[in-house]
């Protein structure tokens, strides 16, 4: 479980905590991930007074079938009662760093992606990779191509 956090406000940068709001994310299925079968139950944060929030979710990486969260926004009155829907327009795939709701591609990487980097891979990243130096050597100077290497493919899982 990774954090995601964000502000909920509306577009004048206002709280809407005077209309009770909750912010639901929903799994688009059910999945698998090794041994874990997730239930697509919806899962629902009530933004602070300023609007902040952050919700504990279960990264989207590397679960069967592909699954993303549809996020959506709950405005109730006094009594309980909806006064106001909205839905995020695209599919929300959370890494396993998690971080901020805006930051979160819509789309997971292509197979055809390459992350070029004379360090690591950040945590968390699941693709392909082309470290800098060859294999067993020490990474070089970034600033002296003619130390960093040819480098080596390789796929992080």
């Amino acid at each position: 479980m990774v954090d995601v956090r964000g502000t909920l406000t509306d577009f004048g940068l206002q709280t809407l905590a005077a209309k009770d709001p909750r912010v639901i994310f929903t799994a688009s299925s059910a999945g698998t991930l090794g041994r874990r079968l997730f239930s697509s139950d919806p899962i629902s944060v009530i933004p602070a007074a300023d609007g902040s929030f952050t919700v504990d979710l279960q990264p989207t990486d590397g679960i069967v079938p592909e699954v993303w969260y549809e996020v959506s926004i709950e405005h109730l009155n006094a009594s309980g009662k909806f006064t106001h829907y909205d839905v995020l327009g695209y599919k929300l795939f959370v890494p396993f760093v998690g971080g901020d709701i805006g930051d979160m591609p819509d789309a997971p990487l292509s197979p055809q992606t390459v992350l070029v980097s004379l360090a690591p891979p950040p945590a968390g990243y699941v693709g392909w990779y082309l470290n800098a130096p060859g294999p067993g050597e020490d990474p070089g100077d970034p600033n002296d191509p003619a130390s960093s290497g040819t480098g080596i493919l390789e796929i992080v899982s």
